[in-house]
């Protein structure tokens, strides 16, 4: 999604859709990085068409060491850029989710919901 991108591009972090795609050169993981995956909805109907839509942006900040700096530029910026949060989870108990033991890399993960008025380019 093209606001996701635009809104965490001067973070200095890599940013991927969907999966993370280590650069050819690169071995193993970036200290840092996001992946997120988006769904979206046709929110608002009236005279037979859709007005609004609606996204939700699943997403999840990876980092070697403490993300809490990381975490806070990447709220910052999707606050500034339009998003709303609706969650975000860090220090799961629940093993894999939260915390890499191969890579040794802790998680945060948001849920962001994106409105916006239905045009024919949406």
């Amino acid at each position: 999604m093209k606001q996701v991108q635009e809104a965490l591009k001067n973070l200095g972090i890599e940013v991927y859709q969907d999966v993370y795609r280590p650069k050819s050169a690169q071995k193993g993981s970036a200290a840092q990085f996001i992946v997120y995956v988006t769904r979206t909805v046709e929110e608002e109907h009236y005279d037979d068409e859709a007005h609004g839509l609606k996204t939700w942006v699943y997403m999840n900040l990876w980092c070697t060491g403490n993300p809490s700096a990381a975490a806070k530029m990447v709220k910052k910026a999707m606050k500034q850029a339009g998003f709303a949060m609706i969650e975000e989870e860090t220090g799961s108990t629940s093993g894999e989710a939260k915390y890499a033991e191969g890579p040794k890399m802790f998680c945060v993960s948001w849920t962001w919901v994106y409105r916006e008025v239905a045009t024919d380019e949406c």
